[in-house]
């Protein structure tokens, strides 16, 4: 014998006669009305602003500190730069020097003399020898690293000796940069006889004599 079942008022559909509430369309039976419907659970809308707002922190803070980080590089990596430009330049004015105690050598004759020219054409004598001490179309060593532009075919950076380089001291100078090469008013390499290379300021009094014994 079949379980005993009713009719939904509210649908029509048969339900079990101890039904209190439709199964299809939610009646009420003792209530006569339809049943409410249950709330919907809580949006769960919280946690999912914070880990934004967490991310949008993380983003804004790592922007932040690489700002800070070029801010306080940036300026070191242009000193570094700057003083391996300057470290370039001496090397350059130390094997000009060096060239010339080769020419000193190889065609100095019987006085080991070095050129008696003076200014940047001393430092160019050395493209002129039969070898050339220095090939012309190699002639990165008569260029300042910290100029901006080399200075053309058959001339050079740098200043060499006013007078007879052959009667200079030993503390003399007799080769430095042209003013303005490491940017203006400050100074440069200059080359004593002795073969050092020191890099002065503007100011420095071995500056102003280097701006006496030698010339462009």
């Amino acid at each position: 014998m079949g379980e005993a079942t009713k009719p939904c008022p509210s649908c029509a559909e048969q339900v079990q006669a101890a039904a209190k509430i439709c199964r299809f369309c939610k009646f009420d039976f003792e209530r006569g009305v339809m049943a409410a419907a249950p709330p919907p659970p809580p949006r769960k809308s919280g946690g999912a602003s914070m880990v934004v707002i967490v991310v949008i922190l993380v983003v804004v803070l790592g922007i932040c500190g690489i700002g800070i980080l070029a801010a306080l590089l940036l300026p070191a990596i242009a000193r570094a730069t700057r003083n391996a430009k300057i470290t370039g330049c001496v090397n350059n004015l130390s094997q000009l020097w060096k060239m010339q105690h080769n020419y000193m050598v190889m065609f100095g004759g019987t006085e080991r003399a070095m050129p008696s020219e003076t200014g940047g054409q001393f430092w160019m004598k050395l493209t002129m020898t039969t070898p050339p001490i220095v090939d012309a179309t190699l002639a990165d060593v008569y260029n300042c690293p910290i100029k901006a532009s080399p200075p053309g075919a058959g001339r050079t950076d740098y200043r060499g000796p006013s007078g007879n380089v052959n009667e200079y001291a030993d503390g003399d100078a007799v080769g430095a940069d042209k003013d303005g090469n490491h940017g203006p008013n400050e100074g440069g390499n200059v080359l004593r006889k002795s073969g050092d290379v020191q890099n002065v300021s503007a100011n420095d009094p071995m500056w102003t004599h280097a701006e006496r014994k030698t010339t462009p």
